[in-house]
């Protein structure tokens, strides 16, 4: 049977909020900078052009026309034309302060007519057949994209007739066949085969997207976790409608999941699950979830969930009650971590991913509610989430799965619970995603995410005021930023996106020069560095639990395990005088404690600092060591707090500095008061005084809005900080979406 192949433009994608602000244009401008700056082209393609020109022997020996020729291009497909300014290339891309002014320093335009050069000579030379044309035009900085054609064309109307002309016609066109395949509201022959569509779903500028989502199982609705002007919140959309809006009740939701009838969502937030009515919620509280690591809704009213990097699947009833464990790890296998489960059709059976040390061990399990017992289904070393999904007429069904950045789909014998030995590749490029899923399918339609995993980001210095200082080390992806205490260093986590793990890294920041830490094949991360510098304790997940790890920075250096224990720990601080390290442990009456290990040097006994019903993580310790900053959800959602390390009896234990959210609390050097980020990515400063012997803060600052960043480090002056700062990405504000993505699968 002969399929179609159809390749479409990005559909756009715009919320209320945006259409109120004065930022937006009307309508029909948005379209020509979305749509008409942007040719009925696959991104993916234009994006697959721009490296292939960036690999080239032109390019190659120009770092700053790489940087220069991707920011535009980048910008340009975001249809972010208003972004493209001198003054703004020439302090994002050429790394000048903000006093740069474009009058007196011509760094942009020369480099402009750099860039325009290198292009003519790369389509004269290596790129002389290549298919797709990427130029910057005189006079502006917003580049174009056009198919070569052998032919002269025909004369045209004029350019605003016919951009209007083809506005109005092709837009319409576009839009009704792409979301009538959606929906299936396009009448077409019984006999016909499905065309398979490949189009694209195009976030607005304001919004910025955290891993890809989920997909209705009637293909009506998609669910997405992104961030925005209200903070970072789950996204609602009707997949034949051109518009989204905020779930209520969703704040700092991620890794949402649907119900098999369609009627509600489940997500993780705030340390628990939860789940909430569509359209208009409300949310409810299902249970408590440390971390999240993939759920699934089953047709006889179970959810399965990971709340853990390591150790097993819980299940819980969909109306809530008590949770149970759904696996067991297996010590013969040496498992360490199940995630991503996924029911079956019949809502008892469900596949999972099962990491394991053992070689040929790693992949994807059949597990069942009636047993803790699970069955190798598919072996492979890539971490991904798993489905199983029939095609429209459940004529066939197929397990999609990425393995080393390929969606790849599979035959699945329901009825044998087997895979078929041989894969289709569906598309490519696909990242690593820690914590989110990969991809989401509903029968008819396919989304997924495409680029880096993370949005890259930029190591950028500010001061107090939210001027930038410098930048240093290449994009890339950085996490978990910790500062040496002469803050020459930085130790940060990484992801191997091939296989999904996360290990330790050093960089010297003078050079930008950084190499690997840790190396296990496990989970390595939370890097806490000791008052001299000379040795970094780490959180690793070698033993099959979160555990605490110790390594010097001398070459050979042995690393040694603090604590023998079954309780998941995370690393937290290490006091200014040596003596105590801070940590995070997991017990199942409190949750999340926090805990302090007397160090002699050598560990001593630990003491249980703080314990309550709710979650305490990320402590930090004051320079003197008399409080503690930590996040607690004990108001339903992550707080910043303060207590006494040692209080005295009677006195009051928890003071609460934020109220409108926030995460990753690091002191003042002086000890003057408390940094850490709101939910929405401003950088916060609150005072910290002591009253009556208690600490006493006072109502947060808001300093500079960070650009969506994750983490931050405070220098030891006290005058700098070393903040995440997201890169532009266009890859995120372009969701790919396929339609009948099964049409032409045998």
């Amino acid at each position: 049977m002969k399929h179609t192949h159809i390749r479409l433009t990005t559909l756009l994608l715009s919320s209320p909020e945006c259409a109120d602000r004065g930022a937006a244009r009307p309508a029909a401008k948005r379209l020509n900078d979305t749509l008409f700056s942007v040719p009925i082209l696959p991104p993916e393609l234009i994006h697959a052009q721009m490296e292939r020109i960036l690999a080239s022997s032109g390019f190659a020996r120009s770092e700053r026309l790489r940087r220069f020729l991707s920011y535009c291009v980048q910008r340009s497909l975001a249809g972010e034309a208003e972004d493209l300014k001198e003054y703004r290339i020439g302090v994002e891309v050429f790394d000048r302060g903000e006093e740069f002014d474009p009058r007196l320093d011509n760094i942009v335009r020369s480099h402009a007519h750099r860039l325009r050069l290198a292009l003519q000579v790369y389509y004269e030379q290596e790129g002389v057949t290549d298919a797709l044309l990427i130029a910057l035009p005189k006079g502006s900085y917003v580049t174009t994209f056009e198919e070569r054609h052998s032919e002269v064309p025909a004369p045209r109307p004029s350019h605003r007739f016919f951009s209007a002309r083809i506005l109005a016609l092709g837009l319409a066109v576009i839009v009704f066949f792409a979301l009538g395949y959606l929906t299936g509201h396009v009448a077409r022959s019984p006999a016909a085969p499905a065309a398979k569509i490949e189009a694209g779903i195009l976030l607005p500028a304001d919004l910025q997207q955290q891993g890809v989502g989920a997909l209705s199982p009637d293909n009506r609705w998609m669910v997405f976790p992104a961030s925005g002007p209200g903070g970072y919140r789950l996204w609602l959309r009707g997949m034949d409608a051109a518009s989204a809006h905020p779930l209520p009740g969703t704040e700092g939701g991620n890794s949402p999941f649907w119900s098999p009838d369609g009627r509600f969502v489940a997500f993780f937030a705030n340390q628990k699950l939860w789940k909430v009515r569509v359209p208009d919620g409300p949310a409810q509280v299902l249970c408590n979830a440390p971390l999240s690591y993939g759920g699934s809704w089953g047709d006889s009213g179970t959810i399965l969930f990971a709340p853990q990097s390591t150790g097993v699947i819980y299940q819980i009833p969909d109306t809530g009650g008590e949770v149970r464990i759904a696996t067991r790890l297996d010590p013969a296998r040496a498992e360490q971590a199940h995630r991503w489960p996924s029911f079956l059709p019949g809502g008892r059976d469900f596949l999972f991913f099962n990491r394991s040390l053992k070689p040929g061990l790693t992949g994807f399990y059949l597990g069942s509610l009636d047993s803790t017992r699970t069955t190798l289904v598919l072996a492979q070393n890539s971490i991904s989430n798993v489905q199983v999904v029939a095609t429209p007429d459940s004529a066939r069904h197929y397990l999609l799965h990425v393995n080393e950045g390929a969606l790849t789909a599979r035959a699945f014998d329901l009825r044998a619970r087997r895979v078929s030995a041989s894969p289709h590749v569906i598309a490519a490029g696909l990242p690593f995603l820690e914590g989110s899923y990969n991809f989401s399918a509903s029968s008819r339609s396919l989304i997924f995410l495409r680029g880096s995993g993370r949005n890259a980001s930029r190591l950028t210095w500010f001061d107090r005021t939210g001027r930038v200082l410098g930048k240093t080390g290449p994009p890339g992806d950085y996490q978990g930023l910790e500062l040496s205490p002469d803050a020459s260093r930085l130790a940060y986590v990484r992801v191997d996106e091939a296989y999904g793990t996360l290990d330790v890294w050093l960089m010297e920041l003078a050079r930008g020069m950084a190499a690997r830490f840790t190396s296990d094949v496990a989970n390595e991360y939370n890097p806490v560095w000791a008052p001299d510098g000379r040795e970094i304790v780490f959180t690793t997940e070698r033993f099959g639990i979160a555990s605490l790890m110790r390594k010097a920075l001398s070459g050979d250096a042995v690393e040694s395990r603090l604590l023998a224990t079954q309780a998941t720990q995370f690393a937290g601080d290490w006091s200014r005088d040596g003596r105590s390290i801070l940590y995070s442990e997991d017990h199942n009456q409190t949750h999340f404690d926090l805990w302090i290990l007397p160090w002699l040097p050598g560990p001593g006994k630990p003491r249980r600092l703080l314990a309550t019903p709710a979650n305490e993580r990320q402590g930090h310790l004051s320079p003197d060591g008399r409080m503690v900053a930590y996040e607690s959800d004990r108001t339903g959602r992550s707080e910043i707090f303060v207590a006494p390390v040692d209080p005295r009896p009677g006195s009051v234990v928890e003071h609460q500095v934020s109220s409108a959210g926030g995460l990753r609390p690091r002191w003042d050097p002086a000890g003057a008061g408390i940094y850490f980020l709101s939910s929405d990515a401003e950088l916060m400063f609150s005072p910290v005084a002591w009253r009556a012997g208690e600490p006493d803060p006072v109502v947060p600052q808001a300093l500079f809005a960070t650009g969506g960043a994750s983490s931050f480090s405070v220098a030891a002056d006290g005058k700098r900080l070393l903040i995440n700062v997201p890169e532009p990405s266009a890859h995120h504000r372009v969701l790919p979406l396929i339609v009948n993505w099964s049409s032409d699968l045998p």
